[in-house]
């Protein structure tokens, strides 16, 4: 899934740089709903939400 995550940040600085890494990393975990039974599909949902919405207000603020 990480293939929505464009190299054109990595140009952009170390700010950009580090919002892309952990969009990526959060974005990965989705790849392990498969394995997981669909009760714990919750947390895997909340915790990559609370990432994608802390690095977003990161980025709107540098």
């Amino acid at each position: 899934m990480s293939q929505f995550v464009t190299d054109d940040a990595a140009d952009a600085g170390p700010d950009v740089a580090g919002a892309r890494t952990r969009v990526s990393d959060a974005v990965a975990r989705l790849d392990e709903l498969p394995r997981l039974a669909t009760a714990e599909h919750v947390e895997v949902f909340e915790s990559t939400q609370q990432v994608l919405a802390d690095t977003l207000s990161a980025v709107d603020e540098a």
